[in-house]
C-alpha cells in the first residue's frame, strides 16, 4: 500500500526529547515500512525522513504548549492539503489533534485520536475513528454520541529500549511533570515505603507551578529531580530502575500509557494505578502490579513483591507492542476502512 501518515506540528517526528504522539507516528512509519509498504510522512520541517517514502514538511515545530493548537494545526494543514487532495494514496492516516484532513473530500481517510475531547467533534460523513486502547475507544464512543470507534495500540520500538536484567535500588517516575500524571503520588509512595526515588520528566506542560511544587517535594525528601532529560538518559534511568511508578490521577483517565511498555522492554517492572487503559499495558504479576492507590503501592513494595517479577518476562510482554505487530493491526483497519467504513 501507499500510505500517508500525518503527525502533529507541535514537535518534530520523531521528537528529540519528550514526545508521545510524534514518537508513535514515527514507530508506526518504521513498522509499516518493514512490512513492505511505501510510507510518506507529513510532519514539521525538522522531522526525520521516513524509511520508505517522502517527508512532506509543514511548519517549524511549536516546541511549546502555550500556542493556539488549532491555529497551528490549521497553518500546517494549509501546507499539505493540496498534496492530499491530488490523491495517489491508498490510505491517509491522520494523527492530528483536530482532524482537519476530514475537510478534504474524497480521500481515503482514517483518524487515530490520541487524547480526549479537546475540540473533538464528529466528522460530517465518514468517521473511521480509532482509539489507542480498548478503554479509550469505548470511552470516546460513549462521550461522542453516534460514533463508532475501533482501537489499535501504540507501537514502541524494542530497539530503542535495550533489555537490562541487573537493577539498582531506586524507583523511577518518568513522564510529563503534570497533575494528570501525578508524580507527587510517587514521592509519597517512595517516602512511605522508605525507598529511593528519581523523578525525571518533561516540562512540556501548561502548569509550571505544579512542576515547581514537585521539584520542592523531591528536594524536601532528598530525591533527585531531573527536568527535560534526553532520550538517552531516560532509557538509562528505566534500564537501571528497580521499578517504574505510573500514577495517572482521576479525573484524568489514561488512554494508553507508553511508559509502561517502554519500562517493560527495558526489563523493568511497573507499579501502576488502575486507571483507564493501564490494565491493558501492565500484565498483572508478569510485567508489574496494578494497584488501587498509594496505600496499595506501598504495600506491594514493603511486601517485596517486585522480587517475583522476572525482567525477561517484562521484555517479552513489551515486545507485543512492536512496530511490526502494531503495523499489522493497523493494516487490517486500513483495509476495513476502504472496504466497509464504520
Amino acid at each position: 500500500m501507499k500510505i500517508c501518515l500525518i503527525s502533529s506540528p507541535l514537535l518534530d517526528t520523531p521528537p528529540k526529547g519528550y514526545g508521545g504522539l510524534e514518537r508513535v507516528v514515527w514507530d508506526l512509519a518504521c513498522g509499516l515500512s518493514k512490512l513492505g509498504h511505501e510510507v510518506d510522512l507529513v510532519a514539521t520541517v525538522g522531522s526525520k525522513h521516513p524509511p520508505s517514502g517522502r517527508l512532506i514538511p509543514t511548519v517549524k515545530a511549536a516546541g511549546r504548549v502555550h500556542v493556539d493548537w488549532f491555529a497551528y494545526e490549521a497553518e500546517a494543514f494549509n501546507r499539505y492539503r493540496e498534496e492530499l487532495a491530488r490523491g495517489g494514496y491508498d490510505i491517509v492516516h491522520d494523527h492530528t489533534w483536530f482532524m482537519l484532513p476530514y475537510n478534504i473530500p474524497d480521500i481515503p481517510l482514517i483518524h487515530t485520536h490520541h487524547s480526549w475531547l479537546n475540540g473533538l467533534q464528529k466528522p460530517r460523513d465518514r468517521p473511521c475513528l480509532v482509539g489507542i486502547s480498548k478503554f479509550h475507544a469505548m470511552s470516546l464512543a460513549n462521550h461522542l454520541f453516534g460514533t463508532v470507534w475501533r482501537w489499535c495500540y501504540n507501537p514502541v520500538n524494542p530497539d530503542n529500549y535495550p533489555f537490562q536484567g541487573d537493577k539498582q535500588d531506586y524507583l523511577l517516575f518518568i513522564g510529563r511533570i503534570d497533575k494528570i500524571k501525578a508524580p507527587h503520588y510517587c514521592v509519597e509512595i517512595a517516602r512511605r515505603a522508605g525507598v529511593k526515588l528519581v523523578v525525571a520528566g518533561g516540562t512540556f506542560v501548561q502548569d509550571m507551578e505544579y512542576v515547581r511544587m514537585v521539584k520542592h517535594l523531591c528536594e524536601k525528601n532528598g530525591f533527585p529531580f531531573m527536568a527535560d532529560v534526553s532520550e538517552e538518559k531516560k532509557v538509562e534511568l528505566m534500564q537501571n530502575a528497580a521499578c517504574v511508578l505510573f500514577t495517572p490521577a482521576y479525573p484524568f483517565m489514561e488512554p494508553f500509557g507508553l511508559v509502561a511498555v517502554e519500562a517493560a522492554l527495558c526489563g523493568t517492572p511497573v507499579i501502576a494505578f488502575y486507571n483507564g487503559a493501564t490494565p491493558e499495558v501492565v500484565y498483572q504479576g508478569v510485567s508489574g502490579y496494578l494497584v488501587s492507590d498509594v496505600d496499595d503501592a506501598v504495600q506491594v513494595l514493603k511486601a517485596g513483591a517486585l522480587s517475583e517479577i522476572k525482567p525477561s518476562e517484562c521484555r517479552k510482554w513489551g515486545e507485543v507492542f512492536s512496530p511490526e505487530n502494531i503495523a499489522a493491526m493497523y493494516l487490517k483497519l486500513y483495509r476495513a476502512a476502504l472496504e466497509n467504513p464504520w
